[in-house]
C-alpha cells in the first residue's frame, strides 16, 4: 500500500497517456458534471492503491465535491517473467483497476461527505 496519500514511489500518478499505457486514469464525460472513471494498476500495485489514486482523480475532476454513483474492483490478467530454477518462465499477475461513475456536486452545501459505495 502506498505510504503516502498522494502517489507510490516510482509509480506516477497520472493519465494512460502519460505514464505510455501501463497505469493511470481514464475519464469520459457521459451527462453533464457526470463521468465515467477508470484508474488501472500495475502488477505491483494494490487495490488500495489504485483506490486512493482513483479518489484523487475524482478529486481533481470536481473539486467541489462529488457522488460516487458506483463503483467496482476489476483486474485484468497479464503476465511477467519470473526466475525459476534458473530458467525464466512467464507467471500470471494480476493488474487492478477501479471503474465507476461519479457526478459533481455544484456547490459545498451540497456535500455533507463524499458517498462511497461498497466494493464488490
Amino acid at each position: 500500500m502506498c505510504a503516502l496519500l498522494w502517489g507510490c514511489a516510482g509509480e506516477p500518478y497520472g493519465s494512460l497517456e502519460v505514464n505510455r499505457g501501463h497505469n493511470g486514469y481514464r475519464e469520459q464525460l457521459i451527462a453533464n458534471k457526470e463521468y465515467f472513471l477508470r484508474y488501472a494498476g500495475t502488477t505491483r500495485h494494490s487495490y488500495e492503491d489504485i483506490e486512493v489514486f482513483w479518489e484523487r482523480r475524482a478529486s481533481e475532476l470536481c473539486p467541489l465535491g462529488y457522488e460516487s454513483l458506483e463503483r467496482k474492483r476489476e483486474k485484468s490478467n497479464d503476465t511477467i517473467r519470473v526466475p525459476i530454477s534458473g530458467t525464466y518462465v512467464n507467471v500470471a499477475a494480476p493488474k487492478p483497476r477501479v471503474v465507476g461513475r461519479i457526478k459533481c456536486v455544484d456547490d459545498q452545501k451540497q456535500v455533507t461527505k463524499r458517498t462511497v459505495l461498497g466494493f464488490r
